[in-house]
């Protein structure tokens, strides 16, 4: 193994963890200079990206490490095993990358919007030629070009025309000079200033004319403020008039005075929605949020949390589904696969059974397509519920429908597909529908036989010796002899059970005897007889 695995995930760790620090700096510089709130959630967004890989790349750092073991101990990896090992060390390098760019693209989006405001706050005070027309004619505003460095520097008194107050020199690299210039129009010394503290690191103000923003603006110019997804604020807000619910006047008091992170989340934590959404949940809701947000904007998710979460979901209810035998189309699988996910619902297997259970139902048939017939059934655990249910029904003398409870049936179902669905969810119970039904079967019955099927025996196992004396002396096959026979029933009365030599020659009176070939064997005999009477025979 020609990867060192510690040493590589070594690097990987700390070339991030610095980025990182890079970022958080140059954010915290530009929270300080009250850079635009647009810029800096930009900048979070990324680096939250960046984060949403990190729980991929501890499974890539566990398996290697895995393997990491085996050469440590002296293990040799087989063919198979190296060429696993090469393909991890390939996609960890891949996604350690993707992170990388996350963390700098986080840095570079707050270092160029600083070194734009630095640059045209130089450019403001750099003010180009103006010629205008004074009191005393026309004069002309002109920068000055740099002073050369030399070893000794003296300083000159300021030379001024008569009549003209000598003036400060506002940087080291522009000043006015007084001769025939004034100050050119449209200059805001206020402006000047502002850009000039901005590019020396000092604090500003959001803007010189301090006009607050609405709760409106806010939403338009970004998806996240303070790493929240916007559409958080709009939860409560008044459907009627747009106003602002609680969470929304935070942000835009927030916003407006200027507020660090850590009090604009001090003051969130204490709202209706973070309260009543545990950290999980939240976490999943700002995660699918962030996940949308780069979809729109065209990047690969593929690697996001939610891409990774909500596939391993969607494999989970598919496989489920075949189980169960559910035909879910795509639409209705992301349906669940978000419910399931909002709700943080994997490990709940009967949540994740109710939501597929609706799409129980009969599907067409792999086989018969090939001659223009398409049978439909059904499959999976409904298939075996079904097939349950209708040897219970046989078995006691019914067909299937007769013994399924009455229940409402959407449009487009059956009742079967009601009752397997509900036996799915565990709100029917299959052997309560078995002894409902020997207890339908047992009305009517003699008590003997009531008893036996209060017992769970079914009506097919009481009357199983009968059914097949009865197929033998009539030359039935005895699995086709109904059970509501009336020669049948006949064997077992309210006072007593009939004994078989007694049914045997009870059955020699049902029609159905005279055709039979023991019928005809012993008329034959009959007559044979009565000829051997008679001397005819010897």
């Amino acid at each position: 193994m020609a990867v060192d695995v510690n040493k590589l995930i070594e690097d990987a760790k700390k070339k991030q963890a610095e980025g990182s620090k890079q970022a958080a700096a140059e954010r915290s510089k530009a929270e300080r200079e009250k850079a635009d709130a647009k810029v800096l959630a930009e900048s979070k967004s990324k680096l939250a990206y960046a984060d949403t890989l990190k729980p991929r790349l501890k499974e890539y750092e566990a398996r290697l490490k895995f393997f990491a073991s085996k050469i440590a101990r002296g293990d040799k990896l087989d063919s198979l095993e190296q060429g696993e090992f090469d393909r991890l060390v390939k996609e960890y390098n891949s996604l350690n990358q993707a992170v990388d760019k996350a963390i700098k693209d986080s840095y570079d989006v707050v270092a160029n919007y600083r070194r734009e405001v630095a640059n045209k706050a130089t450019q403001t005070r750099t003010t180009p030629t103006t010629t205008t027309t004074g009191p005393t004619g026309t004069v002309t505003a002109t920068p000055a070009p740099a002073a050369p460095t030399t070893p000794t520097v003296t300083k000159q008194p300021s030379q001024q025309p008569s009549k003209t107050p000598a003036k400060k020199t506002p940087s080291k690299k522009s000043e006015l000079k007084p001769s025939g210039t004034a100050i050119p129009e449209g200059f805001s010394p206020a402006a000047a200033r502002a850009g000039e503290e901005a590019s020396m690191g000092a604090t500003t103000p959001t803007s010189v004319s301090g006009t607050k923003r609405s709760f409106t603006d806010l939403l338009k110019e970004t998806e996240f403020w303070y790493d929240l997804p916007d559409y958080i604020f709009k939860l409560d807000m008044d459907p009627t008039t747009g106003e602002p619910g609680e969470m929304g006047k935070i942000l835009v008091q927030a916003i407006n005075e200027g507020w660090n992170e850590d009090k604009f989340l001090s003051k969130i934590r204490l709202t209706k929605w973070w309260q009543a959404n545990s950290k999980p949940i939240r976490e999943r809701i700002i995660s699918r949020a962030k996940y949308n947000e780069l979809l729109s904007s065209g990047q690969d998710v593929s690697k996001t949390e939610y891409a990774l979460d909500s596939a391993a979901i969607k494999r989970s209810v598919q496989s489920r589904a075949r189980t169960m035998g559910a035909n879910l189309d795509e639409n209705a699988i992301n349906q669940i696969v978000s419910r399931i996910y909002d709700g943080f619902l994997e490990n709940d297997t009967v949540a994740i059974d109710s939501f597929i259970a609706p799409y129980i139902g009969k599907v067409s048939s792999i086989i018969g397509s090939g001659i223009g017939i398409q049978p439909t059934g059904y499959t999976g655990e409904a298939l075996r519920n079904y097939q349950t249910l209708q040897a219970v029904a046989k078995a006691n003398g019914f067909k299937v429908t007769d013994i399924l409870p009455r229940l409402s049936v959407a449009p487009g179902q059956t009742i079967d597909d009601v009752v397997l669905q509900k036996l799915a969810t565990g709100e029917l119970d299959i052997n309560r529908l078995a002894q409902d039904a020997r207890n339908l079967a047992a009305q009517g019955q003699p008590d003997y036989v009531k008893g036996l099927l209060q017992q769970g025996y079914d009506l097919e196992q009481v009357y199983a010796p009968y059914k097949n004396v009865m197929g033998s002396v009539l030359e039935l096959n005895p699995d086709e002899i109904d059970l509501n026979d009336m020669t049948l029933r006949s064997a077992i009365g309210q006072d007593k059970e009939m004994n078989l030599f007694d049914f045997k020659r009870a059955l020699r009176k049902d029609s159905r005897w005279q055709y039979t070939g023991g019928a005809r064997e012993e008329v034959a005999n009959s007559v044979l007889g009565v000829l051997r009477d008679f001397g005819f025979q010897g």
